[in-house]
């Protein structure tokens, strides 16, 4: 929660195993929910996702069987975020911890 606000992330994912896990962790603590959108990715991200989430109860994958681009995967994130948390402030991050 920041300043009375329960607080989410869209954070897009394609390709990105190698550098989800530390965009994951470097993420603020106020934030409540992390929501990483698989966007159809072709290597293991979905499996790094999956790892994460065992042991971060923040986070939600989205799972995108085919790649929708960088739009279709945050309003797929926006989505998740609307119907399944009680966030005030929804925000983007990008997945290659930029």
């Amino acid at each position: 929660m920041y300043r009375n606000l329960k607080t989410a992330v869209v954070i897009p994912c394609y390709n990105e195993e190698k550098l989800i896990s530390k965009t994951v962790s470097n993420l603020p603590k106020f934030i409540d929910y992390i929501i990483a959108v698989n966007d159809g990715s072709s290597v293991s991200t979905l499996k790094v996702l999956n790892t994460l989430k065992k042991n971060n109860p923040k986070l939600i994958v989205v799972d995108l069987e085919k790649n929708q681009g960088i739009g279709g995967a945050l309003i797929s994130g926006y989505q998740e975020a609307i119907k399944n948390s009680d966030a005030d402030v929804i925000g983007i991050v990008a997945g290659d911890n930029q």
